[in-house]
């Protein structure tokens, strides 16, 4: 048994007459058996694209994609930073590699998160319009008539110095470790470290005091000399 009608009925000056369903129907303005077929398709096809997008929509803000920690791990604060720094550091200094090395990963390893959770902070302005973002920064001028504008943009650009300098620890730590991996003899460990380091320290181009050369990270010409000493290429000066 059919599931589709074989007639249309269709009332016409208060007369019904029905009609078979292959070229009258068409004729006549209703679609054929096949055309709704395709029809009832395409509106399954669209309300499944909605009910994933729905669903989408829904996974994107599940706490599952904001999983910061590793089970048991806490976070740590500037303070304690500071203090694990001192520690490796104290450590290096001694020439104790072996018991530093895993103290700078610890450093390092925590520096990220906390830098991470720092710029969080200042996410809804990266993401802002071009517009909202001039906005902050025309009114940060004037603090007697703008104060609220004002004291935003000095905590934007507080948490921004914040991060950066966590950063820039962090990727001090990378090096250090790579110079302790390469007193304990693992050649190719050190320059897998040395090689992610300079992939994101920053040149930091300054003019010298005379005015007369440029100055640049010393963290850079530290890092690639290591990694060129390690496959004999010295550049001629």
């Amino acid at each position: 048994m059919s599931l589709w009608p074989e007639t249309w009925t269709v009332l016409d000056k208060g007369r019904a007459t029905a009609y078979p369903c292959a070229t009258p129907c068409a004729s006549r303005g209703f679609p054929k058996v096949n055309d709704m077929k395709k029809l009832l398709l395409a509106a399954s096809v669209i309300l499944a694209g909605s009910h994933n997008a729905m669903a989408q929509d829904m996974d994107a803000t599940d706490l599952t994609n904001y999983e910061f920690f590793e089970d048991g791990e806490t976070i740590k604060t500037l303070a304690q930073l500071q203090d694990m720094k001192g520690a490796y550091e104290a450590l290096v200094a001694d020439g104790n590699c072996r018991a530093a090395i895993p103290a700078i990963i610890a450093f390092y390893e925590a520096a990220n998160q906390v830098s991470n959770l720092i710029r969080r902070g200042n996410e809804p302005y990266y993401d802002a319009s071009r517009d909202d973002r001039e906005r902050i920064t025309i009114f940060s001028r004037v603090p007697e008539s703008a104060p609220e504008a004002h004291n935003l943009a000095n905590e934007l650009r507080a948490a921004e110095g914040a991060f950066n300098s966590l950063l820039r620890q962090r990727n001090r730590a990378w090096v250090e470790e790579a110079k302790c991996l390469l007193n304990e003899g693992e050649r190719e460990a050190a320059i897998l470290r040395l090689y992610r380091a300079l992939d994101y320290i920053s040149v930091d181009v300054g003019i010298t005091t005379t005015g007369g050369d440029i100055t640049t990270n010393p963290l850079w010409a530290e890092a690639r000399r290591l990694l060129w000493a390690e496959v004999g290429f010295e550049p001629e000066l």
